[in-house]
């Protein structure tokens, strides 16, 4: 079974994370949460503030991680596409 085959049937979800980074992830994530726990305990009157810049960034990397998934994707057409017409750097 090819990759589009997997993708069609729902064997594999492209956008879904790999467990390759999960380490780095978490301890990121934890790192973000203590950062802001503590602005918090600092500065309990600027928790909406707080909020507001948590989910900015949220959406921040939602929209870049999308843009940097659908750029990846198009890198490896144009590499495939590549690939299949068979020229190389001897043809040009």
């Amino acid at each position: 079974m090819g990759i589009i085959d997997s993708i069609y049937n729902g064997d594999l979800f492209p956008c879904e994370q790999t467990n390759e980074y999960k380490a780095e992830i978490n301890s990121a994530h934890r790192s973000v949460c203590d950062a802001e726990n503590k602005l918090l305990e600092q500065h309990p009157e600027c928790k909406e503030l707080i909020d507001g810049l948590a989910s900015a960034n949220t959406h921040l990397m939602s929209v870049s991680d999308c843009g940097e998934y659908v750029k990846g994707f198009r890198h490896g057409a144009l590499l495939m596409l590549d690939i299949l017409s068979g020229s190389g750097i001897q043809d040009r």
